[in-house]
């Protein structure tokens, strides 16, 4: 009970991440009724990320026969009908987001995450000034201030209930010299970009990547911006690795929360891929550090 949000949200991330790459480990966890009776309690008790999380480490686990024999006896009937439910509207919610279907285009629902928790920072947010600093984070090259810089931001289809106004075309719009990269894991989800920014966005240029990474990208980034994502990634060394080997040398990483707590794990997993903190400058509206390699 005592446990807070972020720590359940990061404990629920590493077991989803495990358990989808090591069956003898998911076979293992499938087969703890404790564990299960602790997950259906963070579900029913729980709001938010901690409730998402918990609810797709039950949607995993329950995909095995055991696993739901086992959760059916030691659960109320009540509790059971309930979750069933949860779990179906969760599903539906996961196909919609993955495939860019009808929540997308719809007001989303309070569990779609990645969609909600960026849209509601970039809301927030003094975009003008914020591009204003980090254009002087691009170096300088020949043309003047930030001409010909490379910046990546990740993710760019979440945050689309702001319909046009998506971060990376506005990123264009105060950073004319630089080309921004709208990077997403999801062919459709690259595709609503390009239709979204439409053609007045021409340092625009959207990009499909593997899953947590940057790896199709095709040059070197002198900037990389996560914004309003982190509690919806699944392997932060993979992508952080990922990003690392993708940026230009003197190349920096960007981190921005609307919570303090949640960019602070952000940047303990940064440093764990060899970032260290370079810039912590106040922004309004939330919360941002600027990593650079060692």
């Amino acid at each position: 009970k005592n446990t807070s949000d972020v720590t359940v949200v990061a404990l629920c991330r590493i077991l989803l991440c495990v358990s989808r790459s090591d069956e003898e480990f998911r076979d293992k966890l499938c087969g703890d009724a404790d564990l299960l009776r602790i997950l259906v309690q963070l579900w029913y008790g729980r709001q938010g990320s901690a409730k998402f999380y918990a609810l797709q480490l039950l949607q995993l686990l329950l995909s095995e026969e055991k696993a739901s024999k086992l959760l059916t006896e030691s659960a109320s009937e009540g509790q059971v009908l309930d979750l069933i439910q949860s779990l179906h509207s969760h599903k539906v919610m996961v196909e919609a987001y993955e495939t860019g279907g009808a929540n997308l285009f719809c007001p989303p629902i309070e569990n779609d995450m990645l969609v909600m928790e960026k849209s509601r920072l970039l809301d927030q947010l003094d975009i003008a000034k914020l591009c204003t600093y980090l254009n002087t984070l691009v170096p300088l090259r020949e043309g003047g201030e930030g001409e010909g810089g490379i910046v990546s931001e990740l993710c760019s289809a979440s945050g689309t209930m702001l319909d046009s106004r998506l971060f990376c075309t506005q990123m264009a719009e105060h950073m004319p010299t630089c080309s921004i990269y709208a990077v997403d894991w999801v062919h459709s989800l690259v595709d609503r970009v390009q239709h979204l920014k439409g053609r007045a966005a021409r340092n625009v240029y959207c990009k499909h990547c593997d899953y947590e990474t940057v790896d199709q990208l095709p040059v070197r980034s002198d900037l990389a911006v996560l914004a309003g994502i982190w509690e919806a990634l699944e392997d932060p060394p993979q992508l952080f690795q990922s990003i690392r080997a993708n940026l230009r040398q003197g190349g920096k990483l960007v981190l921005i929360e609307r919570e303090s707590d949640v960019l602070e794990d952000a940047v303990h997993w940064a440093k764990k891929s060899s970032f260290e903190v370079f810039a912590e400058p106040a922004i309004k509206g939330g919360f941002m550090k600027v990593l650079c390699c060692h």
